[in-house]
């Protein structure tokens, strides 16, 4: 959903944290990041995936964080610290920006591990799609701030 806030003679288009397809292509464009980092391979000018996936986390808990201004939100970055660590993210940590990465590096992870189980031949086509809706899913809802039924 996008709002168009009109003001001082110019029109501002506003992403809302709370469009659920919007939130979900965000989630996507991290799992399409992490697939570019693990598999471009090691002389590609990509760079190196243990070099590249805490760069994407960065990126995403960036995105992620409820006090990103680029987003209207449905969280106060407060509020948000509490939802994701009520659902055992960044328990450890205090800052609310580090415990929304908490949520980028659990998906990161899961997404990772998912596609490298498939590209050694742990497991099939159909677990692997699977596998990364269910992480695009865990994280979406997450970002919404809803109970995943699923789980």
């Amino acid at each position: 959903m996008t709002t168009a806030v009109i003001g001082d003679d110019r029109t501002e288009t506003h992403l809302s944290m709370a469009d659920p397809a919007f939130v979900e292509s965000m989630v996507k464009a991290m799992a399409l990041h992490v697939r570019n980092a693990l598999f471009a391979g090691p002389d590609s000018p990509a760079g190196n995936p243990q070099e590249l996936l805490p760069k994407i986390a960065e990126k995403y808990r960036d995105m992620f964080y409820a006090g990103n201004k680029a987003y209207q939100q449905t969280f106060t970055p407060e509020a948000q610290a509490v939802w994701l660590q009520s659902h055992d993210l960044g328990t450890d940590e205090t800052d609310p920006r580090q415990i929304a990465g908490c949520l980028a590096v659990a998906t990161i992870q899961q997404l990772s591990s998912a596609m490298i189980a498939h590209a050694e031949g742990q497991i099939n086509d159909k677990q692997l799609q699977f596998r990364l809706d269910v992480a695009i899913e865990d994280c979406t809802a997450m970002l919404l701030g809803i109970e995943n039924p699923a789980d």
